[in-house]
């Protein structure tokens, strides 16, 4: 088993897709944002700091997040304020979440409002841990292999 994975991680089948993945992510955003990215290196740092995914709330939630004085992803309203107008309960986290923390503001507007269960986003660890983000997709593909390799051999031991 072991050396089917290794034999996997190791083709460049693997490469090929997260970088069709990439394309496509960063294509979607350039089209639903209706602003080109410079290159890759500017996708990486408007998913870091939040400036398109942001821009696609405001699009379902006109006004949720003050993007007009926007600097490297710190937002001028306070939290309370970005989810009262996202109407998603604030008294429920007011003391786990920040006023600059745009991650979890997005996550939480993502599951309370627009009801996109929480299997089906990002951990707010993909964007922090990596700073310099050197291959952060393929690490987080070979993570996500391993583990969904192993569910499903359970799965099938168990019937």
């Amino acid at each position: 088993m072991v050396f089917i994975m290794k034999e996997y991680y190791d083709s460049d089948e693997l490469a090929f897709f997260l970088d069709m993945a990439m394309n496509e992510s960063q294509r979607w955003l350039e089209v639903t944002c209706r602003e080109l990215f410079i290159d890759s290196d500017d996708f990486i740092y408007s998913l870091r700091y939040g400036t398109h995914l942001r821009k696609i709330i405001n699009k379902i939630i006109p006004g949720c997040f003050d993007l007009s004085r926007n600097r490297h992803g710190k937002t001028t309203q306070t939290t309370r304020q970005i989810l009262i107008r996202a109407n998603v309960p604030y008294t429920e986290v007011k003391n786990y979440i920040d006023d600059e923390d745009w991650i979890l503001q997005f996550l939480l507007i993502c599951l309370y409002r627009l009801h996109i269960p929480q299997h089906l986003l990002f951990l707010r660890e993909d964007l922090e841990q990596y700073e310099g983000f050197e291959k952060p997709y393929e690490v987080f593909i070979k993570k996500q292999y391993v583990y969904i390799y192993f569910k499903v051999q359970k799965l099938v031991h168990k019937n």
